[in-house]
């Protein structure tokens, strides 16, 4: 039986608005994806987009609660789940660990992003095996690659750890790696990139 539709807080949506609009401008997801994902018109992605830069509080007041009329079919559902397994501040135990129960049934490594020691615990407590570290705060935008110096000494190493966001050369992807990540998620730098083939290749050459 399907869980009814939640009715989603208005905080919670803006943080996942902006953490979607995130992967959009570092060329993670394409403006259709970004639609599907958060059930709206490419147009009105757009639009966020520009209101994105002003800031994520601005994101807070475009939607004022209406439930879309459109409905995502099974592959753009599948695609929700991973993607927002947790990608807002002050999800429930509950909550995330039906969302993990669901990607699990449907063949889905779901990725569990966390920003602090709190996420982190709530992460491990509900069996997440993939946990992403980012290091960008989507409130300020600073990032912070200390993060996942800090946080990796927390999660077992019998899961895999992403370091996400920030990653702009070797010494970045080094001083991560060294700290213990078992990936890192570069965008912004590979989609500027001239030439990504070559970019990853600098990126990579220390490990060689």
């Amino acid at each position: 039986m399907e869980p009814k539709d939640r009715q989603t807080p208005p905080d919670a949506r803006a943080h996942h608005r902006a953490y979607v609009l995130e992967h959009v401008v570092d060329g993670g997801l394409t403006i259709d994806q970004a639609a599907a994902i958060l059930k709206l018109s490419t147009r009105q992605v757009d639009r966020l987009l520009a209101r994105y830069r002003d800031g994520p509080a601005t994101l807070a007041h475009g939607n004022r609660g209406r439930t879309p009329a459109n409905r995502l079919d099974d592959a753009q559902r599948a695609l929700l789940v991973e993607l927002a397994t947790t990608t807002y501040a002050g999800v429930n135990h509950t909550h995330l660990a039906e969302l993990l129960a669901v990607a699990r049934s449907r063949g889905i490594a779901a990725l569990v992003e966390v920003h602090d020691e709190s996420e982190t615990s709530i992460a491990l407590e509900v069996g997440a095996e993939l946990i992403g570290i980012n290091h960008r705060d989507l409130r300020t935008f600073a990032v912070d690659l200390a993060l996942t110096e800090r946080l990796r000494k927390l999660i077992p190493p019998s899961v895999v750890v992403v370091s996400e966001s920030g990653i702009h050369d070797a010494d970045d992807a080094r001083r991560v790696y060294e700290a213990g990540a078992n990936a890192v998620l570069v965008g912004e730098v590979l989609m500027r990139a001239e030439e990504p083939a070559q970019r990853i290749r600098e990126l990579t050459a220390w490990s060689r």
